[in-house]
């Protein structure tokens, strides 16, 4: 229930402030990749004890975001609704691991004094959001659909948690248009604390099990258009 409250709160935000963005020059549409270093060691010691393949540490990401609010709205703040995935998977003989993870929430941005004769546009950060992982183990690999329904191979996880994290970004423009409008190469840093239970769900069934969360380090290279 919480969870739903807050993609509602953050989807009414996103679409109510959108208005202000289409009358602002300071509006950002963005896309890029990224990369989050999670501490998963628990969890790959779990899968391996029971014959399954290890997951990476690194999970390659990618998404985007869009300015709801400007800056000049709320003082010098904005704020961007943005969402990222992730997914990977390792096989090993007929064992698969499966893992990926969703993410969507607001990032709320304030300008830090620009560095003299530098054209970075330096700006720290607040990102609060909802996120959501899939963890899938495959077994075997039936000869046949019925076998597969007969004697099922894979095992099927989700968990979901909370996010905060401070991040600190530097936006350089590669082409500046005409109406103040340039193309934005960005690249931000930060890190992610995550707040949840600690349970997988199977089929609504709560299990506990590893990581304790999903912190850890995410890295951004983004391109956008302002």
């Amino acid at each position: 229930m919480a969870r739903g409250l807050v993609l509602v709160v953050l989807g009414v935000v996103g679409s109510v402030f959108s208005v202000f963005g289409q009358e602002s020059a300071q509006t950002l549409r963005s896309f890029g990749v990224g990369w989050i270093v999670l501490d998963i060691a628990q969890l790959n010691e779990a899968l391996q004890t029971q014959g399954y393949p290890a997951l990476a540490e690194a999970l390659f990401m990618w998404g985007g975001g869009n300015t709801a609010l400007p800056s000049g709205v709320l003082g010098e703040y904005s704020l961007i609704v943005s969402n990222w995935y992730g997914s990977t998977a390792v096989q090993r003989d007929d064992k698969l691991t499966r893992f990926t993870l969703m993410w969507f929430g607001g990032i709320a941005e304030h300008p830090l004094p620009q560095i003299a004769l530098m054209p970075w546009e330096l700006r720290a950060g607040l990102a609060v959001g909802v996120g959501v992982s899939n963890l899938t183990v495959l077994d075997h690999r039936p000869a046949s659909f019925s076998e597969a329904l007969r004697s099922p191979a894979a095992t099927f996880f989700t968990r979901w948690f909370f996010t905060v994290g401070p991040q600190l970004s530097a936006s350089f423009p590669v082409i500046t248009f005409e109406k103040s409008h340039a193309l934005l190469l960005t690249l931000s840093a930060g890190y992610v604390l995550t707040f949840d239970n600690g349970f997988w769900d199977q089929e609504g069934r709560a299990l506990k099990g590893p990581p304790a969360n999903f912190n850890g380090w995410i890295v951004q290279l983004s391109v956008g258009l302002r």
